[in-house]
């Protein structure tokens, strides 16, 4: 890969890694798709994806690393995650915390390593409870494709090479009415084996993710079509 000084990777989970044996609390797994694709072009890796994360929290990590530290010869690698994930922020706290339908306080407690405020977060998952069973799963689609089609349209508006995939399976029934998607020549759209992988359970570790044979394959068909 010509022009290009190192990758980095957004996403949740299955971008950060998690479970593999080398997967760092902090800096994600080495081995993950990702980083097998930037050791394929011997390049250094920086993982800045998330556990839990939903594609707003995606969307805006990106959005503040282009601010800040972005590098015009960096290539991107955004695994866009689950529709019903949202991640809410609080003034006082400073902090942001994202909530996925399986959400509870402890599990997040747990999750980033510190102590979230009771009231704050009681309020927040009493309105991600009411999100979730007051917000249609097709406008929460609008709101992944808008995502997804602002970021490229900035990565491209800067010069920074990317690809995007969907790193779940659980819009692959809308598949072919994203034209939007279908297009971008960016976006990798065929996610018959992440689908497979998951309805078969193979390669997978106790909570779902990946296993390095797993990853490995994943990263095998993103070269492969890299390289078309």
């Amino acid at each position: 890969m010509t022009g290009v000084s190192r990758v980095v990777s957004f996403g949740c989970s299955m971008t950060f890694g998690q479970e593999l044996p080398d997967c760092d609390p902090t800096t994600g797994s080495p081995t993950s798709y990702a980083g097998i694709i930037a050791s394929k072009f011997d390049l250094p890796y920086v993982c800045l994806a998330a556990p839990g994360a939903g594609n707003d929290k995606i969307f805006r990590t990106v959005m503040e690393f282009a601010r800040t530290n972005m590098n015009d010869d960096d290539f991107i690698i955004i695994g866009w995650s689950m529709l019903h994930r949202r991640e809410y922020y609080s003034q006082p706290h400073h902090s942001y915390m994202s909530m996925v339908p399986s959400a509870t306080v402890a599990d997040y407690d747990c999750w980033y390593g510190k102590l979230v405020n009771n009231e704050w977060n009681s309020d927040a998952l009493n309105h991600y409870q009411w999100f979730l069973a007051n917000t249609p799963e097709d406008v929460m689609f609008n709101d992944y494709i808008n995502l997804a089609v602002a970021l490229a349209g900035y990565l491209r508006s800067r010069g920074i090479k990317f690809i995007m995939l969907q790193a779940l399976w659980e819009i692959q029934d809308y598949q072919s009415l994203i034209t939007e998607l279908i297009n971008m020549p960016e976006y990798y759209s065929d996610i018959s084996f992440i689908s497979k992988m998951f309805l078969d359970n193979i390669h997978l570790y106790p909570c779902n993710h990946p296993k390095p044979l797993g990853h490995q394959i994943w990263a095998d068909i993103i070269l492969k079509w890299m390289n078309t």
